[in-house]
């Protein structure tokens, strides 16, 4: 398969999942062409009436879309003035957004035509981390290795900022919290021997990019800052929550851990989990976008009441102490989850309000006795 082959193929797939883009900027054009790693402009110039644009861009049935190639993924229109005529040509074009697209859609089952052309354009997919990632074999990476290459790393930035600076030994191992000893055992088990050459007493700028550059050369790590946040929007099934946890707790500043964290709140299952995997400045982080979204989840928010952060929700506790009528209009809107979790609330708060007590006696006596018998 030669390189053309192979770039139609890509955006032939991307068309299926309606991946296509009409741009009319000429200096937006360029630079998409220039950023692109394969670029092919094929089928005829076409020719329409200018005013078409103006009614069709946000519409993707529209006519003017229906102008593109079958097989490309860009139209560029050009010599564009209003109300007169306007051409445009097709292109097929890969370039990083493509890429992420790709690797996106088939990271698992990758068709071989597609396993093929991606080879041939030298972009990696996610497959075979997809499938460490899946049986667990990607825990004890990202448990061990990946997080001392993360803060060798950050050391550069941190510590060894300055050229041909270097520190006390016990300063480093402090900085990465683990010893010597410890950091020479992960490195050698991966086959990485002799990977720095610093004294007993100091570490210098140049053993640090040593160790840096033999960890990249050995492990393939360049994918995985992307995947690590790709895994979060997979579908549930796809998705290995040990690993996941196992993810969270790296110390990785291109994890976006509040987006993950708001979006397991409002659709996900594994929210405490998640939670108790972040440090305590994380943590706080995800507890202000989650007040800036009003966040309303009984279970969740009964959840973070219990570690101590008592800013967020439970609108329920107030509306007992002080609204029976709303109290019950809102605990008959909740799930049976829910309603458990504001039962769980209620017996553990200081004051009782005798006709919620009566109300939930008479009408959810086998929710209060389950929670009874839970605690």
């Amino acid at each position: 398969m030669d390189k053309k082959t192979a770039t139609l193929t890509l955006t032939e797939k991307l068309r299926e999942g309606n991946n296509y883009h009409v741009i009319v900027n000429y200096h937006y054009q360029k630079k998409i062409l220039e950023e692109s790693i394969a670029c092919y402009q094929i089928g005829e110039i076409v020719a329409f009436g200018s005013y078409a644009i103006r009614d069709s861009l946000k519409n993707k049935n529209s006519a003017l879309y229906e102008k593109l190639e079958p097989k490309a993924d860009y139209l560029f229109i050009e010599n564009f003035e209003i109300d007169k005529r306007a051409t445009a040509s097709s292109f097929a074009i890969i370039g990083e957004e493509e890429i992420n697209q790709l690797r996106n859609t088939f990271y698992k089952n990758v068709p071989d035509d597609v396993e093929v052309a991606m080879k041939v354009l030298d972009i990696k997919n996610y497959a075979e981390l997809y499938e460490k990632y899946s049986n667990g074999e990607l825990n004890k990476e990202l448990s061990e290795i990946y997080p001392l290459f993360l803060k060798f790393k950050n050391s550069l930035r941190d510590m060894f900022c300055v050229k041909n600076s270097y520190f006390p030994t016990y300063k480093v191992e402090e900085y990465l919290k683990m010893e010597r000893k410890e950091i020479n055992k992960i490195l050698n088990e991966r086959g990485i021997d002799n990977a720095y050459s610093w004294s007993d007493d100091t570490v210098n700028q140049s053993s640090v990019k040593d160790i840096v550059g033999k960890l990249e050369t050995v492990r393939n790590f360049d994918l995985l800052p992307s995947f690590i946040n790709f895994v979060f929007t997979i579908p549930h099934e796809d998705q290995n929550i040990e690993v996941n946890k196992t993810i969270l707790k790296l110390p990785c500043e291109t994890l976006d851990y509040v987006k993950i964290l708001t979006e397991e709140y409002f659709k996900g299952k594994s929210f405490p989990d998640y939670f108790d995997c972040l440090d305590s400045k994380k943590q706080k982080k995800v507890i202000n976008a989650l007040e800036f979204k009003k966040a309303d989840n009984s279970v969740y928010n009964s959840f973070l009441w219990s570690r101590g952060f008592r800013t967020i929700g439970l609108d329920h506790l107030r509306l007992y102490k002080e609204d029976t009528k709303g109290f019950i209009e809102y605990f008959n809107t909740k799930s049976a989850e829910e309603k458990k979790a504001i039962i769980q609330d209620l017996m553990k708060s200081d004051i009782t309000n005798e006709e919620v007590v009566n109300w939930l006696t008479k009408n959810h006596m086998d929710l209060v006795r389950e929670v009874g018998l839970n605690d």
